[in-house]
């Protein structure tokens, strides 16, 4: 058990981030640095901008190359952007101050498809500076680990299939821009991947990578589809602050389906979608084999899973060896009661 807390550098602070900083204080954890890109939050108070109960003395600075020099931390929480190409600097930033990353960063969950370059010039340089790197967030419990779970109890398994509605406007812009909110259908359509392109692949697909490397599974081949959801009437988007058109698509739903060389199928349908009134975020997944088995999870709020799950992984980053550990390799996820440095096996 570490004796002092644990430092942290919060960069990003939208959606995720923001509640990434409230969550912290609730555990214990020491934030040290907080940035952001350049407009009208850099510069204010932390502790007003998160509107906490318990004021503390940091000001939101501005995120660009250099902005780490000086900041001594053993954690940074990253929330910017879903894909490795424009992250890789940051990333590479935060591991040459000698701090572990973890990052919301949908494609960081198993980069080792979309970008083997990137992802191995990443695990060199983690293990140079004797820290750890990985990509986590909603994605971690419910898409990873429960499905492993479950097939525990499976004596044979054909088939694992995942089923999810996902709030748009839990994740903010960015994400909206990715599932094509306020697009023309047509337009959607036409941006669909390419079947079994190994550099087009939609984010979805990384998850099932980390399953399959989970349950030591090899992937053969993928087939991927992207259809448009389309508003029937006029709905409110609140991550991007304005009512989506009749007609327009209001998000996308993704198609996969995935073929292991030992016979398991995985099959997706991953609806990301503006919600009406009333309606919340559900996941459900079913195993076909001896038994057949069904977990659903009902009621879900991604806008406090997703950041929960990333606080929640400190420890297991921290004490991680040096290197890109995808979530899979980590611990199961827990609950955490205490301050988090007392998950912690030592901080330097």
């Amino acid at each position: 058990m570490s004796m002092r807390p644990i430092r942290a550098v919060v960069y990003g602070l939208g959606k995720v981030g923001v509640v990434v900083v409230r969550l912290l204080r609730e555990k214990g954890v020491e934030i040290v640095g907080a940035f952001n890109r350049a407009g009208p939050k850099v510069g204010r108070n932390l502790a007003e901008f998160a509107a906490l109960a318990e004021p503390f003395n940091l000001t939101i600075r501005e995120a660009k190359p250099g902005c780490l020099d000086g900041v001594s931390a053993d954690v940074a929480i990253v929330s910017v952007f879903d894909d490795m190409k424009r992250m890789d600097q940051i990333y590479r930033e935060c591991l040459m101050a000698r701090m572990n990353v973890i990052t919301v960063g949908a494609e960081a969950s198993y980069p080792w498809r979309a970008e083997p370059a990137l992802t191995a010039g990443l695990d060199r340089l983690a293990k140079e500076k004797g820290v750890s790197i990985t990509g986590t967030g909603n994605q971690d419990m419910l898409i990873v680990n429960a499905p492993a779970l479950l097939t525990g109890a499976c004596r044979s398994i054909r088939s694992i299939t995942h089923r999810s509605v996902t709030n748009v406007d839990n994740y903010g812009p960015e994400v909206a821009r990715v599932v094509h909110v306020d697009e023309a259908p047509e337009a959607v359509r036409a941006a669909k991947p390419a079947p079994d392109s190994p550099l087009q692949h939609g984010i979805y697909v990384y998850f099932w990578d980390n399953l399959a490397a989970d349950l030591g599974l090899t992937i053969t081949r993928i087939r991927e589809g992207l259809e448009p959801i389309v508003a029937a009437a006029p709905l409110h988007c609140a991550a991007l602050g304005k009512t989506i058109a009749s007609g327009r698509a209001i998000g996308t739903m993704q198609l996969i389906d995935i073929e292991t060389r030992e016979g398991i199928a995985f099959k997706g349908r991953n609806a990301v979608r503006v919600l009406k009134k009333g309606e919340s975020e559900q996941k459900t997944w079913q195993i076909r084999g001896e038994p057949n088995l069904t977990l659903r999870f009902g009621g879900l709020d991604g806008n406090l899973t997703t950041p929960v799950q990333m606080v929640a992984r400190i420890p297991d980053i921290i004490n991680a060896p040096p290197g890109y550990v995808t979530i899979e390799q980590l611990p199961k996820l827990v609950y955490r009661n205490r301050p988090l440095h007392h998950y912690v096996h030592g901080l330097r």
